[in-house]
């Protein structure tokens, strides 16, 4: 089982060529901000002790690993179980037709559809009615809407025609193999499906307080002659990320972000300058806080996670790996240095979950 899947660092091209800026100031391009002088462009807020608000971490249940486990068996049809009986717990495709006096009414039907008996997804009755129904067979439910429901069908009585299509066979170690090849022992690999959900938890945990420090640090600090040549290098990289990003859609840039951002063609232009000089600023606050801070990317650092990267990639050697996602030594320190500052900045950070 790969579990680095959850991070990995993104290598990016930097921006190859010259770009004019101000006479007598030193052209950057992102690659070069680990090296830059930044305290000359940003006075920076108060970063240690910042208070930073995010939800509470996840912590992963047994509940979480069987539904989890599910799912990807109800991937495979060899775990289609079309003569089970439903069990609590069970994870069963259903169809079903709602009606209310005999009428069928609007979001009643459904098809398909899947459903954990025991995870209240439905009205009371609605799966505890379930149990003990073979797949294949029809289960006839009276049942009544909440009085706190929506307005329309608010305690009323209805009717729930369902059909049980399959259920999700059980797991055992003879048939764990064919989930995931490298297990051969039920246990073993629920410890590392729980394993591998707490890790995303966790660095989805890790990621929220990141994205609560930008705007903190970027809005309270104060900044003064951005290189325009760095702004410009961040906007390229973004205009590069986007387009390929909408090839795979298999549409142009403009389409792309109109279709997922609301952005017309002659709104593209000024969104990329707003975003790159966000990057800019996040960049250089960064950089003035590693300097500060003493907190440097040594060669040997970035070689060890270049490896890292690789071999989770699965490129065959570095040079593989870059040919591949291209990128330079400069944009990996570039990331690495990121991840460190953000790092400090949480350990001294007074953090409130809600």
């Amino acid at each position: 089982m790969k579990t680095r899947w959850m991070k990995q660092i993104v290598v990016v091209a930097a921006i190859c060529g010259t770009i004019l800026t101000g006479c007598g100031e030193k052209e950057y391009t992102t690659a070069d901000v680990p090296e830059m002088d930044a305290s000359k462009y940003v006075t920076l807020t108060e970063y240690k002790g910042m208070a930073l608000t995010v939800a509470a971490r996840e912590e992963i249940t047994d509940a979480d690993v069987t539904h989890y486990v599910q799912l990807k068996m109800n991937e495979l049809d060899q775990f289609h179980d079309a003569e089970g009986v439903v069990e609590d717990g069970d994870l069963v495709n259903i169809s079903y037709v709602g009606t209310i006096d005999d009428v069928a009414f609007d979001g009643g039907t459904a098809n398909d559809q899947m459903l954990q008996i025991g995870s209240g997804q439905y009205i009371d009755g609605f799966e505890s009615g379930l149990v003990g129904y073979k797949a294949g067979e029809t289960a006839v439910l009276n049942l009544k809407f909440p009085e706190q429901y929506k307005e329309d069908l608010a305690g009323k009585d209805c009717v729930f025609t369902v059909t049980i299509n399959y259920v999700v066979s059980d797991l055992t170690n003879e048939n764990v193999a064919q989930v995931d090849a490298e297990y051969s022992d039920v246990d073993s690999y629920l410890a590392a499906v729980k394993s591998m959900l707490q890790e995303s938890a966790d660095y989805q945990y890790h990621y929220n307080l990141k994205t609560a420090i930008a705007p903190k640090l970027i809005d309270e600090s104060t900044f003064k002659n951005i290189p325009e040549s760095l702004t410009a290098s961040f906007k390229q990289e973004l205009t590069d990320r986007f387009t390929e990003t909408a090839k795979g859609y298999d549409m142009d840039l403009n389409t792309f972000m109109e279709n997922n951002y609301g952005l017309t063609e002659d709104k593209v232009d000024d969104a990329f300058n707003r975003m790159a000089e966000q990057c800019a600023k996040e960049a250089i606050a960064l950089q003035a806080i590693a300097q500060k801070e003493n907190i440097q990317i040594t060669e040997e650092e970035a070689k060890a996670s270049l490896q890292q990267e690789a071999e989770a990639a699965g490129a065959a050697s570095v040079d593989e790996y870059i040919e591949k996602f291209g990128g330079t030594m400069g944009d990996l320190k570039l990331n690495l240095m990121y991840d460190k500052v953000y790092d400090f900045i949480i350990e001294n950070a007074l953090i409130t979950e809600s």
